[in-house]
């Protein structure tokens, strides 16, 4: 048995492994360790919630409250954006996730309304790309960075079983989860930057914390049209290659359709524009037909108001940082619109 020794070593080298991964569970993991891109938006989002709650112009009804959410394609909804006539009367928050599934956006508003506040109005980005549980969405990185406590208890056996086995996964090797970026770690050491990993001196953070979660970054004044074709094409790759449409999401835009009803919020369920040549991909699955009018036909059973900006029938802005993001610039027409409808919805004409 002595010389069988080494047998043991592959086990021992796993306990070893699994232990030293623990550490990866400590609070200074999930609350001092941010790394760059998407963490650091879910992360805000926590900060931003605690903001909403202290708002005394909130608490008092002193102004409307109005909430986006959705994916990345509503950063630009926001304060800045309200139409001049409507400025000093509404307040806008901004839950919005990059690559966010409707999911996410349930969270939000069920926390939001179980802090006893209930949006007047609620802008919601809906895209085709979210509804496609094979581009795994759900878990990264809804379940890997969005998902609560509370949501896993009350919807956990809705989620898909991939979406559950991968956080089954990174139960048992947190490091995984991590998802720990080598890159970043080097050329924050090397630059002497490793205080941004504390959310509290993180640039991304600070910028994010100066307002009410919009990001306006996706300024373009001009189409870079060579940019944006390739762009195009390579997004197309990802989301709309294989492009199969499941359930998931539209069982929980139905849940916060029927909620918000429910609770007297006006919600516009907005299918963002994107760039010509990626909006060929979606006329190409005919996603018109079969996935917007399936969000069209549920936006009017519960209420709510769709809004498809990627109909070329109508004139509209057309400017874009990227294939996938309009410029901001496009956003203060689309938020004179909405108001406008949200005008008219409340006149009862």
């Amino acid at each position: 048995m002595k010389d069988k020794k080494f047998l043991l070593y592959p086990v021992l080298f796993l306990i070893l492994a699994i232990l030293v991964d623990k550490i990866f569970l400590l609070d200074f993991f999930k609350e001092k360790f941010l790394q760059k891109g998407n963490p650091v938006f879910y992360a805000h989002r926590h900060k931003l919630f605690d903001k909403l709650k202290n708002d005394p112009k909130i608490s008092s009804q002193e102004k409307k409250f109005a909430l986006a959410l959705g994916d990345s394609r509503a950063y630009p909804f926001s304060n800045p954006g309200i139409p001049e006539k409507e400025k000093g009367k509404w307040q806008v928050y901004n839950f919005s996730g990059p690559q966010a599934v409707p999911m996410y956006s349930l969270l939000w508003y069920e926390r939001i309304l179980d802090a006893g506040i209930v949006p007047d109005m609620v802008f919601l980005a809906v895209s085709p790309e979210g509804f496609d549980d094979s581009k795994d969405l759900i878990y990264d990185p809804f379940i890997r960075l969005g998902m609560d406590e509370k949501f896993k208890e009350d919807y956990w056996e809705l989620m898909p079983w991939d979406a559950r086995y991968k956080y089954y996964i990174d139960m048992l090797f947190s490091f995984r989860k991590l998802q720990f970026d080598y890159k970043l770690f080097m050329e924050r050491l090397s630059n002497g930057r490793m205080r941004e990993y504390n959310p509290i001196m993180n640039e991304d953070m600070m910028v994010l914390l100066m307002g009410n979660g919009e990001y306006l970054a996706y300024a373009a004044v001009a189409n870079v049209e060579s940019k944006l074709k390739k762009d195009a094409k390579r997004i197309r790759e990802i989301y709309l290659n294989n492009y199969q449409m499941d359930e998931t999401q539209f069982i929980f835009l139905e849940k916060l359709l029927k909620l918000a009803e429910s609770k007297g919020s006006k919600v516009f369920v907005v299918w963002p524009r994107v760039y010509k040549d990626y909006r060929e991909g979606y006329k190409e699955f005919n996603l018109e037909e079969i996935w917007w009018s399936k969000v069209l036909k549920m936006s009017e059973e519960f209420g709510a108001y769709p809004i498809n900006y990627n109909d070329d029938s109508k004139p509209q802005c057309d400017l874009f940082n990227d294939a996938s993001h309009q410029s901001i610039h496009c956003f203060k027409e689309q938020m004179e619109d909405i108001f406008t409808l949200y005008r008219k919805v409340e006149s009862g004409n």
